[in-house]
């Protein structure tokens, strides 16, 4: 048989049934896209595949749909990531790969469909959700079945329970319930699914059950932009909600030269479940040696002419008594604003603390260079303080979980605006001896 017939037929078995997208021919064994799309670095061969495109005749989205009959796995695969960086949205496009046999191919599939939201593509997520096949890079590993479900969020703003690791009955459970309600929904517009997600979101929220409360988090930060409003509101909380508590300990007076193990403690104080996303890493951590003059017991005899403190009250430190040393004024230089965190990486590091249960995490300081007292000062990094915004920033939403946008737009009197959380933050004195 003649080469262009064998390509022909490869191109023909490439096609699925039910709606595929007509069939293509193979690229000829030449074609200098396919040696682009043969590399092992794709970020390093995206700018000479779209170069080559433009030199290319026909529309993108069918040239690369081509690749699909292809024996190379990685020519595949990367020709699905051309196809999304070129804007291929219809998920008749992806057709061909629809059903291939690579789970790499298949993986980068999925994506393509939760990026360019394909809600043609909610049938074939649902059938994706039993798929055990697993994707391992440098990022991480998971199953195809796991990319669906996520994707299967983002696109719907919906879920309903299904766990990739729980029992098959409650998976089966959880897909007839997602497909009953795209039965009755699949004809609506996705806005309508958006306002629904976000309420059967907060209605999970609300709940005293932990793996409700995190599903309807990640719901939240899956759904996107409409949901992030509602997402920081959910994760509001108040002074002395989570309560903080430092102790650094050794079986005798350390050294200076002895490193000294400490246990932070985040305590729920609040009557009601908090929510929050501690930083993965270790808790940032100073340790600062105290002057004497910031070490000594005040003077608690009033200064002439100034009126006596009261018992208790609140006074400022020694340090802010210390007369600073004589030099040149310098303009205050405003330290540089965190990176906003996106919403679903604060969503994945949840922690739902029940009242009174407690978040643990052991460090150590030491050694340090000279002997005297130094404050050790921790503060657990919270992402949640850095969620960022529908327009990318940080900024707190207003109470009403209005859009900034919205509420520009809005006649009426705006909004108080809701102070981020307070931070979580603890310290305590070593006495460091020579």
């Amino acid at each position: 048989m003649a080469p262009a017939a064998v390509s022909l037929l490869l191109a023909l078995a490439a096609g699925s049934p039910g709606g595929a997208a007509p069939a293509r021919v193979a690229p000829p064994a030449g074609d200098p896209l396919l040696a682009s799309l043969a590399s092992d670095d794709y970020e390093a061969a995206r700018l000479e595949i779209e170069r080559t495109l433009r030199a290319t005749q026909g529309p993108a989205c069918q040239v690369l749909g081509s690749f699909a009959a292809q024996r190379d796995a990685r020519v595949r695969e990367n020709a699905v990531r051309a196809m999304i960086d070129s804007g291929c949205r219809r998920f008749g496009d992806y057709r061909p790969y629809a059903d291939d046999r690579s789970p790499w191919v298949a993986g980068v599939v999925v994506k393509a469909i939760e990026r360019h939201l394909m809600v043609e593509a909610v049938p074939y997520l649902m059938d994706r959700l039993g798929d055990r096949r697993m994707v391992i890079t440098g990022e991480g590993s998971w199953t195809i079945a796991q990319a669906a479900h996520r994707a299967l969020r983002a696109l719907t703003c919906q879920s309903f329970h299904f766990d990739p690791q729980g029992s098959a009955q409650g998976q089966r459970e959880a897909i007839e319930a997602w497909r009953a309600w795209y039965a009755a929904h699949q004809g609506e517009a996705r806005e309508a699914w958006v306002a629904s997600g976000i309420a059967q979101a907060r209605d999970y929220i609300s709940r005293d059950y932990s793996p409700h409360r995190v599903e309807g988090f990640q719901l939240l930060a899956l759904i996107g932009a409409p949901g992030v409003p509602a997402l920081r509101a959910a994760l509001d909380r108040q002074e002395g909600d989570l309560r903080a508590r430092l102790a650094c300990a050794s079986d005798e007076p350390p050294r200076v030269t002895d490193e000294i193990p400490c246990m932070l403690e985040v305590v729920n104080g609040s009557g009601r479940r908090i929510a929050f996303a501690p930083d993965p890493g270790p808790p940032q951590v100073s340790l600062t040696r105290q002057t004497e003059a910031a070490a000594a017991p005040r003077d608690a005899r009033p200064r002439s002419g100034a009126p006596a403190r009261k018992e208790g009250g609140a006074g400022r430190s020694a340090k802010r008594e210390t007369a600073p040393e004589a030099g040149p004024s310098r303009a205050a230089t405003a330290p540089a604003p965190p990176a906003a965190v996106d919403p679903v990486a604060v969503a994945n590091a949840l922690v739902d603390l029940a009242p009174g249960e407690t978040l643990r995490r052991e460090f150590k300081v030491g050694p340090v260079p000279a002997a005297g007292r130094y404050e050790v000062r921790t503060e657990l990094r919270d992402l949640s303080l850095r969620l960022r915004s529908p327009d990318g920033s940080t900024a707190a939403s207003s109470s009403s979980g209005a859009s900034a946008g919205a509420r520009s737009a809005a006649p009426a009197k705006v909004a108080k605006p809701i102070p981020p959380p307070p931070p979580i933050v603890a310290s305590v004195v070593i006495r460091f001896e020579q």
